[in-house]
């Protein structure tokens, strides 16, 4: 720690994070982590600021866009404890999914051990696992449609959110 005790430099926390000046200058700039200042204008982080750093890394890496990672620790309904909890949760989801991957990859390769060809179900199996997208229900809805057979059809949509991202996609269900 540097200039002014308990806190850290700019550089100083880049280099212990990995993450670039450039990064936390742009957090700063945007609004989502704003550290106090030195007499001489240099950014300094406090442990509170720290903690907001790990809470933005976070929220990031289980896909929140920037926008909404701002909303999020704005709100002081959610806490540190919320933060981490939703952490735990989306490393035991990747956990899980490499898991997949591990097994699927090891039967390969003890197909490829033993001088045999993977069947083309294991290699479909493997590249599934590797681009599985997991998905939550963001919503249903419910639309009255009138058929080309004129009788009214109530389909419901559902939208899927992809899990660690942005991307919704729906799906209509109804008569076929």
């Amino acid at each position: 720690m540097g200039e002014v005790e308990g806190m850290w430099k700019v550089g100083e926390l880049a280099r212990a994070t990995g993450l670039t000046i450039r990064a936390l200058h742009h957090y700063d700039d945007i609004g989502l982590l704003v550290p106090g200042r030195t007499h001489s204008g240099h950014r300094v982080y406090s442990h509170t600021d720290v903690e907001r750093l790990y809470r933005v890394l976070a929220l990031r890496g289980i896909g929140m866009a920037l926008d909404e990672i701002g909303a999020v620790l704005d709100d002081e309904g959610v806490s540190l404890i919320d933060t981490v909890r939703r952490h735990v949760a989306a490393v035991e989801r990747d956990i899980e999914q490499r898991r997949g991957l591990l097994d699927r990859l090891r039967t390969m390769l003890d197909a490829l051990e033993r001088s045999s060809t993977p069947t083309v179900a294991e290699l479909v199996e493997a590249v599934e696992a590797m681009t599985v997208v997991e998905a939550t229900i963001e919503d249903v809805i419910t639309r009255e449609l009138w058929h080309a057979a004129w009788e009214l059809q109530k389909p419901y949509i559902v939208l899927l959110r992809e899990s660690d991202g942005q991307r919704i996609l729906p799906i209509q269900i109804g008569r076929a």
